[in-house]
This record gives C-alpha cells, sequence and structure tokens, in this order.
C-alpha cells in the first residue's frame, strides 16, 4: 500500500508551547568537537544535568526507552515517516514480525509520552572545558517527531504514521547514573525470531552493558541477573517467569558470542545456593 501524507503547513514540536528555544546545531559553535548527535562527536560527558519534565530519565519505562532507541535507530537510517508496525520490527530486528494490537498499543502510548517531554541541558560545564557554546540551555524534545494521518492513494485507507522532525535527538546517546550523565553507543538489537515487549528490554540492557564494557576497559565485564530483574520491572514476579528471563538471557550471549559481539561468557552461581545462576560474565578478543 502506498502512503500519501497528508500534513499540516507549519508542523510544529510540543516545544513551541513552551516559549522556549529548540535545539539547533546551527546555532551553537564550538572550538573543538561538532554539535552533531547522529555522527557521535558531542561531548556528552561534559554535560551536567538533563531534566524531563521535571523527572530524570529513569522515570522512562524500560520499554519506553527501547521504543526511543528503535526511533533514534530508525532516524539514522534516514527514515522519516514510519509507522508503529516500523518501530516494532527495528525492536526485534525481524521484518517477517507482525504488531499485535498489544504491542500497537503499547508503542503508542510510550511515543505520547516520549513526544510530549522535553530537554534541558546545563551548558556551564561545557565553558569550562573551553568549548564556545552561545547562551546558558539548550531545550528540546526527547523525541522530535509529529503524529500525522497517511491515507492510501484510493483513499480507502488511513494509517497512523510518526513523522520525524529533521531536529537532532538530544539525547540519543545519554543515560544518568547518580546525577551524572554517562554514555553509550547506541546499537540495534539482534534478534533471530520474534521476541515479546518484556525481552526486547532485558536483552538491550544486556547489550548496552557490554558496549559500556568495551568503552570503559575498567568496568566490570558481568551482568547480575537481580540487577536487570530490579531495573526491568521483574524482581517481583515467581520463580518460573524468572527462570525463562535468566535461560533467555543466556541464550542472547550465546548468540552473541556466535555473531563475534563477545569472545566468551560463562554463568556464575550464587554462593550458599544450591541452584539458580547469579550473573554472566563476559569476555572480548
Amino acid at each position: 500500500m502506498k502512503i500519501q501524507l497528508t500534513l499540516p503547513e507549519k508542523i510544529t514540536t510540543p516545544n513551541d508551547k513552551l516559549s522556549k528555544v529548540i535545539f539547533d546545531p546551527s546555532d551553537c559553535s564550538f572550538e573543538k568537537g561538532e554539535v552533531n548527535i547522529l555522527e557521535k562527536k558531542f561531548p556528552w560527558n561534559y554535560i551536567t544535568y538533563v531534566e524531563f519534565e521535571g523527572n530524570p530519565l529513569k522515570k522512562f519505562s524500560p520499554y519506553e526507552r527501547e521504543v526511543a532507541m528503535s526511533c533514534f535507530s530508525l532516524y539514522e537510517k534516514d527514515m522519516r515517516y514510519v509507522t508503529t508496525e516500523h518501530i516494532f520490527k527495528n525492536m526485534v530486528q525481524d521484518k517477517g514480525s507482525r504488531i499485535g494490537p498489544k504491542e500497537d498499543l503499547m508503542i503508542r502510548q510510550s511515543l505520547e509520552h516520549l513526544i510530549s517531554s522535553t530537554v534541558r541541558i546545563d551548558l556551564s560545564a561545557l565553558r569550562k572545558m573551553n568549548y564556545k557554546v552561545d547562551g546558558d540551555e539548550l531545550y528540546g524534545s526527547i523525541l522530535p517527531a509529529k503524529v500525522v494521518t497517511g491515507i492510501s492513494v484510493n483513499g480507502s485507507r488511513s494509517r497512523t504514521v510518526i513523522h520525524f522532525l529533521d531536529e537532532s535527538p538530544l539525547v540519543t546517546l545519554a543515560k544518568i547514573k547518580n546525577d551524572q550523565l554517562i554514555t553509550y553507543r547506541m546499537l540495534p538489537i539482534d534478534s533471530m525470531k520474534r521476541t515479546s515487549h518484556d525481552r526486547i528490554a532485558l536483552m538491550n540492557y544486556a547489550r548496552r552493558r557490554i558496549e559500556e564494557c568495551r568503552i570503559h576497559p575498567k568496568m566490570r565485564r558481568v551482568v547480575t541477573f537481580d540487577d536487570i530483574f530490579k531495573k526491568n520491572n521483574i524482581e517481583g514476579k515467581g520463580k518460573q517467569e524468572k527462570k525463562r528471563c535468566r535461560d533467555f538471557l543466556i541464550q542472547c550471549f550465546e548468540e552473541w558470542k556466535q555473531k563475534g559481539v563477545i569472545a566468551d561468557y560463562k554463568t556464575t552461581k550464587e554462593k550458599n545456593k544450591a541452584h539458580g545462576y547469579h550473573s554472566i560474565e563476559f569476555s572480548f578478543q
């Protein structure tokens, strides 16, 4: 089905309602480095403060973060008009997957939250590092996008389409730890089969841990199951569900080993317990 897009004359972002300056890379000049998020040249480790409607990044659910990561990945591929099915297929990395009503609703709800959330960045730390920046703060949307209606050529069908605006996403590579931003590289997840939304969050968490350890060699190369369960809202679930999650993550590490993402891995058991894996240790070439 061909999509013919009907767009308003002027597309605005949620930030227009706030009477604040929307982030525009051309407004800032740097003596060293560039404000180019997608090329990963922006010095994120010097940014000191990020705010989303008064809430830190951790207030977003694991699934909402994965939806955002999928959108950023599609943006990098120069896709400007996507459906929830595009986003879902990119999340599970399986072109043959079909989005179900539940996943469609969850992605729509996540997009509503992400598009309506704003970010503020304090530039004082950049100035201390001898970067030349105009103004004290940058404002922008975490996901600069607009929901529009796509109409089929014969006019018989319409679909919801997400239009990514040509503004750089500000926090593609950032996350918060102890009120400070640390960086990681953004990678699409790999999966050989359709994966449920909760498994997607687990897989991405483990993959980002691997990439953080690759960037920071002094970090301990281990993924602890208890830590993953706490951060992905699995801690209070039953033993069978936790076992299924552990088995799934072990399967992911085996797949990553075969693909050369890691050299090897091993599972460790918790002390004083006769059964149950505690963590996965991994190594690089």
